[in-house]
């Protein structure tokens, strides 16, 4: 495994404007949950809460605003009632739900790009899997990925994995860095038990709970290249650039930003480029800030930056095409709108 680390130079920050705008018809971008993606048209996928009818189910906006298309679990049979776990557009554009029947086992379903349903795939994961997230490859493979629960132990371990498109497991992804151990506790996070839980204060329960958001809400995608990028939910990553076969084969060391406050929001991979925004805390009545450093994946140098703190662009990231961004973003009575993005 190569693992190359580089300084970096910094970059002159370009501010992001708008550069075009579409009303989205009948929707409101109050309804509207992550993870965020995006089609090769430049379509944006979202997820809508529990509740609206359709049980958490993904809807897909066209490009113009025109048109919107659901992806939904009640439409497969003995699934009506499962819920969206997690859900990958793949480089064929279409969409691989992650969900699990009756609470338990684990599921992947493949709909096609009208919406309808298309396959149904069980995953072969040992007992106390809790999977989260999934990125569909070039060549149809999942890296699926959440934690699996470790006897009585608070914290639980990392999990990983590749399968085929019958659900089939080739190979465990093996990250070479673990999650950093919590500062401030008496007992290393690793061993601490379910039954420590009435000995740890508030404090050190938030660190705790820090930790397993570093796990659990890592981010995954797929890149033309047939390689899976794998980030930690860490402003300082790295991002494991994972093979087809499992295997690591370059990490990319992140440049967080310096201000404090600013946390993962996302990794798109376009073209060659990896792009990982991060957002800050927003200020009274006013917009978080956004900040994309765009790295080549191939040198590892980062080549630009971009920051805006917009209310029309906001902070809903979609698309990212060298250099164009695509926002979700909504008007002044909150009606949804896509917003297309690029520096001056």
């Amino acid at each position: 495994m190569a693992v190359f680390a580089w300084a970096g130079q910094t970059q002159n920050p370009l501010e992001l404007e708008v550069k075009g705008s579409v009303e989205v018809a009948n929707q409101s971008a109050a309804l509207m949950v992550g993870p965020i993606d995006c089609d090769s048209d430049s379509d944006v996928f979202f997820m809508l809460p529990a509740g609206m009818g359709l049980p958490n189910a993904i809807n897909r906006i066209s490009a113009d605003g025109r048109k919107t298309t659901h992806f939904s679990l009640a439409s497969v049979p003995e699934f009506e009632r499962s819920e969206v776990v997690g859900y990958s557009v793949g480089l064929d554009d279409q969409v691989y739900v992650l969900t699990a029947k009756d609470g338990r086992d684990p599921y992947v379903i493949r709909f096609d790009k009208d919406g309808q349903f298309g396959s149904v795939a069980k995953l072969e994961v040992g007992k106390g899997a809790i999977l989260r997230r999934i990125a569909v490859g070039a060549g149809g493979n999942y890296l699926i990925g959440g934690s699996q629960q470790d006897g009585e132990k608070l914290i639980a371990k990392q999990l990983d994995r590749i399968f085929n498109g019958h659900g089939q497991m080739i190979a465990s992804v093996k990250l070479v860095k673990h999650v950093t151990p919590a500062p401030g506790l008496k007992t290393p996070a690793a061993n601490l038990k379910v039954s420590d839980i009435p000995h740890l204060d508030a404090d050190q329960m938030k660190k705790v709970e820090e930790l397993q958001q570093v796990v659990d809400l890592s981010v995954v995608r797929a890149g033309e290249d047939g390689n899976f990028y794998f980030s930690r939910f860490d402003p300082k990553g790295p991002v494991f650039v994972v093979a087809p076969s499992g295997e690591v084969v370059k990490e990319i060391n992140l440049v967080a930003p310096k201000e404090p406050g600013f946390e993962l929001l996302d990794v798109k991979v376009s073209k060659g480029r990896l792009a990982v925004a991060y957002q800050g805390e927003p200020p009274p009545g006013g917009t978080a800030p956004v900040k994309i450093y765009v790295y080549d994946i191939q040198t590892e140098k980062e080549i630009a930056e971009y920051h805006h703190e917009n209310r029309q662009i906001g902070v809903a990231w979609a698309c990212y095409s060298p250099d164009t961004f695509t926002f979700i973003s909504s008007d002044e009575n909150g009606k949804m709108r896509l917003v297309t993005a690029s520096a001056r």
